[in-house]
């Protein structure tokens, strides 16, 4: 009964959010970096005509559908970009195609006026908070050192990176390969002692991304990463220790325009993680082991019937593999410690799939909300879960620059990370739910107040949120 009652109330919600108005003509496109060709991301398309606009998704496609008109003043625009400006006649829907060029470029002095992004207002959207790639890159770094990698080289005190990035085709694609290693083992080894001559820490990571544009409509995107932390300590009392830590992950990515207001999004993402720590002192050594990989694959799709509705759907499906292991053996006379062979314990796998719809509807110019709903179901072995998960937002503006929202979310957690509160080292386990290990499910109500000043140059927000956790959440079936 609870999960028919919250199918339908949810059903209901979604319903009452479909009251489409129809519209004459569609602007759709892609807004790029004018030199890298990258999608930017949370770029603004605004109708000067009508005082209306968009942002560009997470692959930097936009669609706004306007009244038709002799001409309509489009400007496109994002921060530390100059924007422009483009006089449309709107008789037919259009696809445009937006290269913006970064202001840093400009030789001459050029002033520009213009409104800063007040989606953090405007939007019915809450614990989210977004920061601009080019104010990152201006951000300063502790150590010398930036997390996020730039599309450049250097060499640092602790490490030095490269960056290589060139056409794959003109004006069809592209890539980009960057990759860092730090040298702390190399500067500090002249100082360790003999004895201590195990001591040791360093870290790589590579990134790679490839692009190509095959149609107007269809877009591929490949890219990679790998990245490894590796320390070693001899302390007194011969009490030794060696950590490894890496993460990896390749992505295949489809982006595909049905129409100019249905955008769809398919990839297929591998992920692998590990966590490997070796404790020894005296004769004994301890190894831990404990990994995690993931295949998976999903689509999301993006409907736009008009500017008062925006709707998302997807289906997602993952195939988890599990790694334990744990060994304690004696050091061997000659000090060599024994290798862990990871499929000590047997491999655990679980299957995960998701449905999920939502709608963001503009009821006013002061009232909006974005109602939907999941519907997730975990399979391992000898357990079957599932569950409904709704989620309601919603926005109303106070003042042109402030507004108040609220928002309940319900989610259930299937794969659970076990850390460990005794040891001084990282020994954290990912084990997944089963007959014995139930799902969790959290409730969470939140209410928060949103304001802007100085022309939305300063953003201020405060939320409150209450959060309850169940054990056994998920319906058993």
């Amino acid at each position: 009964m609870r999960i028919t009652f919250k199918l339908l109330l949810t059903g209901i919600l979604i319903f009452l959010s479909w009251s489409l108005s129809a519209q004459k003509v569609t602007i759709s496109g892609y807004i790029k970096d004018a030199s890298t060709g990258e999608n930017l991301i949370g770029a603004t398309v605004f109708n000067s005509n009508y005082k209306t606009g968009t942002i560009t998704n997470n692959y930097g496609f936009y669609t706004l559908t306007v009244q038709e008109a002799d001409t309509l003043g489009i400007v496109y625009s994002f921060i530390g970009y100059k924007p422009q400006t483009k006089k449309i006649a709107t008789i037919k829907d259009l696809t445009i195609d937006i290269q913006l060029a970064s202001s840093d470029n400009s030789l001459d002095e050029v002033v520009i006026n213009a409104k800063r992004n007040d989606n953090n207002v405007k939007k019915a959207q809450m614990g989210v908070i977004d920061v601009p790639l080019k104010q990152i890159n201006t951000l300063p770094a502790i150590g010398g050192e930036n997390d996020i990698l730039k599309v450049s080289g250097g060499i640092g005190l602790l490490s030095s990176n490269l960056t290589l990035e060139g056409p794959i085709k003109k004006e069809k694609g592209s890539f980009i390969i960057s990759g860092r290693r730090s040298y702390i083992d190399l500067l500090a080894k002249p100082f360790i002692p003999k004895n201590k001559n195990n001591t040791n820490y360093y870290l790589y990571d590579l990134n790679a991304k490839f692009n190509y544009t095959l149609t107007d409509k269809d877009r591929l995107y490949l890219s990679f990463f790998t990245g490894l932390d590796d320390a070693k300590y001899t302390g007194v009392n011969s009490l030794n220790y060696g950590l490894n830590i890496g993460n990896r992950t390749g992505t295949f990515r489809w982006n595909h325009l049905f129409s100019n207001k249905i955008f769809s999004n398919t990839s297929v993402i591998y992920n692998e993680y590990h966590n490997s720590l070796t404790t020894s002192q005296g004769q004994y050594v301890e190894q831990q082991y404990s990994g995690i990989r993931d295949l998976n694959a999903k689509t999301d799709w993006e409907i736009h019937p008009n500017t008062n509705h925006s709707i998302k759907a997807g289906l997602f499906y993952s195939y988890n593999t599990f790694i334990p292991a744990t060994t304690s053996n004696k050091i061997s006379k000659k000090g060599t410690v024994p290798t862990l062979a990871t499929d000590s314990i047997p491999r655990r796998y679980s299957n995960q799939l998701a449905f999920y719809v939502s709608d963001e509807i503009k009821f006013s110019s002061a009232f909006s909300a974005n109602l939907g709903v999941r519907l997730p179901m975990f399979l391992s072995t000898g357990a079957k879960y599932s569950a409904i998960e709704p989620r309601v937002t919603l926005k109303y503006s106070v003042s042109p620059n402030a507004s108040l929202k609220a928002s309940y979310t319900e989610m259930n957690q299937f794969l659970h990370l076990v850390p460990s509160s005794t040891a001084s080292l990282p020994t954290d386990i990912w084990i997944s739910s089963s007959k014995v290990i139930k799902p969790e499910l959290s409730r969470q109500y939140s209410l928060g107040y949103f304001k802007n000043f100085n022309n939305n140059s300063i953003e201020t927000s405060a939320e409150l949120y209450y959060k309850i956790l169940l054990f056994e959440a998920a319906e058993k079936t």
